[in-house]
């Protein structure tokens, strides 16, 4: 009996551990990942670009590059999806036109997902959230939604 809880203990840990997505790509199309912070370090530069502390999450950043230019995928894991859907409302609601450096920010269809994009900084920007993570996604523009598609088709989102 001991043994068959062992084992039904062992198939249960390998199932969870095959469902987990890695949603930062060692490559996305030509991009290329230079560099990924996790925890503690992540958390700081998200509270450093936003200026104050607003991570309490467990966040990943992945920088990529390829040639000249470079594109990063935030994302932040919560306890639940509906965390992750209140702070993708917060964000789209507080990176409005009229609040930020971004412009041109609106809800599109990309896959059959509902995704806010906008502009600014010299790229497109886009925020969306899958299961119980919310990502920001920053690329230039020219080829954004192709490698957007790509990295939607990579993770099964």
């Amino acid at each position: 009996m001991k043994r068959i809880l062992i084992i039904s203990l062992l198939f249960l840990l390998l199932g969870s551990c095959q469902n987990q997505t890695d949603y930062t790509p060692s490559s996305l199309l030509e991009f290329k990942r230079v560099k990924m912070i996790k925890g503690q370090e992540a958390d700081e530069f998200v509270n450093r670009i936003h200026l104050r502390p607003i991570s309490t999450d467990i966040n990943t950043i992945a920088f990529y590059e390829a040639d000249e230019k470079t594109a990063v995928i935030y994302h932040t894991e919560y306890e639940d999806k509906n965390r992750a859907i209140e702070d993708y409302k917060n964000m789209i609601g507080k990176i409005s036109p009229e609040n930020s450096a971004f412009v041109g920010g609106k809800q599109i269809q990309i896959e059959n997902k509902t995704v806010y994009r906008c502009f600014g900084m010299g790229q497109t920007h886009y925020v969306f959230y899958h299961n119980n993570f919310l990502f920001w996604i920053s690329l230039p523009t020219i080829g954004a939604e192709d490698h957007l598609r790509a990295y939607f088709q990579l993770n099964n989102i």
